[in-house]
């Protein structure tokens, strides 16, 4: 059954490309630009997408598309097997032509001219004639040596990619492909065919982005034109000539009168940038790519006008956004196309020259009034989104009293400790559906109670024992280890909502001086991971457990419950939030960003690649774990038994972990000193204190 859905894009203003003749390498510098800088304003329309269905599942060839008499025709593979198939341009009647099942062979490309179709065998290094109703005719032989990337179809001339190089193909009446004559591209070069038989290339010339006609009869290039991003030719059309990949993004290209113009970008629609584009009637394009969940389907889009009465929410992000929440996009979008999620990517401010311009961009445009509804906060947490300081900005919205109003869900429905380490001021300003737990693992009968499991006490139990020689494991040098111990001590070192910081506190002491006695460098071996809890002679062996499944490993390396959760002394164990979003408290959409949000908490759409913030989605993850388990045959006994006590130890966890690149920055420039001798451990908290608190201050 045919799915649509709306997916709202962005589009940018008309830019002008330089253009030179024949075989020129003449570049108009004057007339480049870098479209990225202008690729943000918002579209003056949508795309509707509709999922086309073919007779099997499929992985496409990344061929351009071509067609012969208004088919459309595609050639993908799966497993083995190898099909073409037909499609008339509105989507309908989706036909198998030709298939090769045993492995003797693989279609790899394609092209069109004279009216008949042209296929790449890889295998055999030979191209596959077959009339427009897949009947095959011959097959031709390929010269030797010759090592085929793509193809496009001229008008008496198969030009093929081969290694460097065009390289134009004439037919013999022997079957055989000979060599006419080569043109001299990069490696990177793409290709593609019109319906009219002209041929583009987009190849660099030096390291200038060009794209060129193939002129047959002069054996050369044609009419040169040239960009200031590199590009990818991934379809052909009318209304644009081209459709040119650059990073993320897909591009209308009018080659004869050099305009360019940014027609949908796939990082903020949700869709894989893994396809090609073929155009069909109404401004109607075919698109081969995923959304990430699925065999490749086949998708439609049809553009459709934007209205007053459409809403659109903009979700904000300094990152790509992770893969989970891109596709919760795309599926939302698919459920709601009265009200779109358009994604606004605010990475591409970054440069060379402005390390800081996505962060800067984003609190311009909140300055202004231009204010997210929703805010992608995984992997930015202790920097410019930081949940607590855009909470004392009023920036963020309290979700305690939507969860209260929801007739699917309640605070009781959650592990305590996780809802309690994500409040800020009592309230619930960030959502996170899925997150890692930083831990160590211990001995049980060497660690004692947990009321013990301090730093003090722990190294005298180490110091006691004959058998260990390090508090913790040694698989993490200096650097990184002192890294996870200020970024999991949470307030006990940096206090957002007050805007404090205790750098120079005996804690911190404690933790410089343990980093200056690890290594400095490290080299892990490829041993299994309870092999080396085994052989660390360290007292605590540190684990992030990305899901339930993963405490079985404790099972292994200790035996039947003889493990213990530690954490880090004095901390505990951590919460490291993997996904993060939070709402805007400005939006005018609170209740369609909650219908949003809510999707990830409900059981049934609960985040199965890490640890879920819902018991029952936790529960979920150990009996399937446990059933796979029994069917495997395994002793799952003291498996369970250690998933079980992972979810003991998710209950209490209530401490988070938090991410601040700016912070550390500041930590590992005055740390290096101590490490050189300069400095005591005394005196270089006291500069990390001064230069952390005067960066708080800035933050704030």
């Amino acid at each position: 059954m045919k799915r649509i859905i709306s997916i709202l894009l962005i589009f940018c203003l008309l830019l002008t490309t330089g253009c030179a003749g024949s075989n020129s390498g003449t570049v108009p510098k004057n007339k480049e630009l870098d479209i990225k800088e202008i690729s943000v304003d918002s579209a003056e329309y949508s795309y509707a997408v509709e999922n086309l269905e073919l007779p099997q599942n499929v992985w496409f060839s990344q061929s351009n598309i071509v067609s012969i008499e208004n088919k459309i025709y595609l050639l993908g593979s799966f497993m083995e097997s190898n099909f073409l198939f037909s499609i008339n341009s509105d989507g309908s009647e989706a036909k198998l032509l030709a298939s090769c099942d045993d492995g003797s062979e693989q279609w790899y490309a394609y092209c069109a001219m004279g009216g008949k179709l042209y296929v790449l065998d890889s295998i055999g290094n030979q191209i596959i004639e077959f009339t427009s109703n897949g009947v095959k005719l011959r097959y031709i032989s390929l010269p030797e040596g010759t090592a085929v990337s793509d193809m496009a179809g001229g008008k008496e001339t198969i030009f093929v990619l081969d290694g460097g190089k065009v390289s134009a193909l004439k037919i013999s009446e022997e079957n055989e492909a000979e060599l006419a004559y080569a043109i001299r591209v990069s490696d990177s070069a793409s290709i593609g065919q019109s319906s009219d038989g002209s041929v583009f290339v987009a190849w660099l010339d030096g390291e200038t982005q060009a794209i060129s006609t193939i002129d047959e009869e002069n054996k050369g290039w044609g009419k040169t034109c040239y960009l200031g991003s590199r590009c990818r030719i991934i379809g052909i059309g009318t209304k644009w000539e081209l459709y040119l990949q650059i990073d993320a993004t897909l591009y209308g290209f009018n080659f004869s009168t050099e305009t360019i113009k940014k027609l949908l970008a796939f990082s903020d629609s949700g869709l894989l940038s893994n396809g090609v584009i073929y155009e069909v009637e109404d401004g109607q394009l075919i698109y081969t790519g995923t959304s990430g969940n699925e065999a490749s389907p086949l998708l439609m889009l049809k553009q459709v006008n934007v209205t007053e009465k459409n809403e659109k929410l903009m979700m904000a992000t300094l990152v790509e956004l992770p893969y989970l929440i891109k596709d919760a996009v795309l599926t939302w979008n698919q459920a709601h196309p009265e009200c779109q999620i358009e994604i606004r990517d605010y990475s591409q401010y970054t440069t060379d020259e402005n390390s800081c311009g996505a962060e800067l961009q984003l609190m311009t445009d909140v300055a202004s009034g231009n204010i997210p509804d929703l805010y992608n906060l995984s992997d930015n947490c202790g920097e410019i989104l930081n949940p607590a300081l855009l909470v004392r900005r009023n920036l963020l919205e309290d979700l305690y009293p939507y969860i209260d109003s929801d007739k699917e869900l309640s605070k009781d429905d959650f592990f305590s400790g996780p809802l309690s380490a994500l409040e800020i001021n009592d309230g619930l300003y960030q959502m996170v559906p899925g997150f890692m737990l930083l831990t160590t693992s211990a001995a049980a009968q060497d660690v004692g109670v947990p009321e013990s499991w301090t730093y003090d006490r722990l190294e005298r139990a180490v110091a006691e024992n004959d058998y260990y020689q390090y508090l913790f494991d040694t698989e993490y040098s200096r650097d990184e280890w002192l890294r996870l111990a200020v970024l999991a001590s949470g307030e006990k070192l940096v206090d957002w909502t007050h805007a404090q910081c205790f750098f120079d506190s005996e804690y911190f002491i404690r933790l410089l001086k343990i980093a200056a006695n690890r290594p400095e460098k490290v080299d892990i071996t490829g041993t299994y991971v309870d092999e080396r809890i085994q052989n660390s002679h360290a007292l605590l062996y540190m684990l992030f457990i990305r899901n339930v499944y993963e405490a079985e490993i404790l099972a292994d390396a200790y035996g039947d419950g003889k493990y213990a959760f530690v954490g880090f002394p004095e901390i505990g164990s951590i919460l490291v939030p993997e996904l993060s979003m939070g709402m805007s408290a400005q939006s005018v959409h609170k209740e369609q960003c909650w219908q949003f949000l809510r999707e990830f908490l409900l059981q049934n759409n609960a985040c199965t690649n890490y640890l879920p913030l819902r018991r029952n989605a936790a529960r979920q993850q150990l009996r399937n774990e446990v059933e796979l388990l029994k069917e495997s045959g395994s002793d799952y006994a003291d498996r369970e038994q250690a998933m079980e006590a992972l979810l003991s130890e998710l209950e209490k966890t209530d401490s988070l972990y938090g991410i601040d690149t700016q912070l550390w920055c500041v930590i590992q420039d005055e740390v290096n000193k101590f490490y050189a001798g300069r400095c005591t451990a005394e005196e270089t908290a006291k500069a990390i204190q001064s230069r952390a608190t005067i960066y708080m201050a800035e933050q704030s």
